[in-house]
């Protein structure tokens, strides 16, 4: 059973690609908005591939020891991070939902001074969900029950945990600024992003993905997206597409919201 398991998981990684998104008129179509958005919001200047992610080199340059960086979504690999640290080694503030990613985060980065580790998600509000995941690690794990229920994989509920706001985050740890947020958290960036703005905290940079569930419409999906680009662009943020280099795009978008 364990074999076979595998062996879907594979089939299935492989089908996801981009060039079997034919396949799939949803799929097909995402695919024709990011072309859509990477023509309406280029960067000004060229990005710099930091990890699994990119920064313009305009907000790379304002950051330094002193800034503030808050990151949701551990799971097993922060590329961007620890790139993003041995060149400005700013104060990272780490936020997960997976139990499991405590223990990997603490057997790994404990001797990192400049990182910090929260055992809490990121959301909209203070409150306590399931946490849904892979036994076995083969996929990123998430608490948004609807991004759950859009998706073909067999997700399994490993845990549960707490969640709190960047704005309460905030406020209890007196922090004023905020240099850059990065959100890779599983359908829940616009809610996060949504309560920051709704509590008048605005991030000089943001930097997150949105993602569409296996099964979810694309019309839906569009419509979140170009919403919250209206929502950023009424809050004075400069919009910038960032294209994806690994083949599996059809149902993901990055963006960077700046002031810089």
């Amino acid at each position: 059973m364990r074999y076979w398991n595998s062996i879907t998981l594979r089939l299935r990684n492989i089908l996801s690609h981009d060039w079997f998104s034919w396949i799939n008129k949803d799929r097909t179509l995402h695919l024709e908005l990011l072309k859509h958005l990477k023509e309406k919001y280029p960067p000004s200047e060229d990005l710099i591939e930091i990890g699994n992610y990119a920064l313009t080199k305009k907000i790379l340059d304002s950051l330094d020891k002193d800034s503030i960086v808050i990151s949701g979504g551990v799971e097993f690999h922060i590329d961007f991070e620890d790139a993003l640290s041995d060149l400005k080694e700013p104060r990272m503030h780490f936020f997960e939902v997976d139990p499991r990613s405590f223990e990997w985060f603490k057997e790994n980065y404990s001797h990192q001074d400049n990182y910090v580790l929260h055992e809490f998600g990121l959301a909209d509000c203070e409150s306590e969900f399931p946490v849904y995941g892979s036994p076995n690690k083969a996929w990123s794990s998430a608490i948004d029950s609807n991004l759950i229920e859009s998706s073909t994989l067999n997700y399994e509920v490993i845990g549960s945990a707490k969640t709190t706001t960047i704005p309460i985050f905030c406020s209890n740890n007196d922090i004023k600024s905020i240099d850059l947020v990065k959100l890779d958290i599983e359908g829940f960036a616009l809610k996060t992003i949504r309560e920051c703005w709704k509590q008048e905290v605005f991030p000089k940079n943001i930097l997150f993905e949105i993602e569409r569930g296996d099964s979810q419409s694309s019309t839906f999906y569009f419509d979140e997206v170009f919403s919250i680009l209206s929502e950023a662009k009424g809050f004075g943020y400069k919009i910038i597409f960032v294209p994806r280099n690994d083949g599996y795009t059809s149902q993901a978008s990055q963006f960077i919201f700046t002031v810089n």
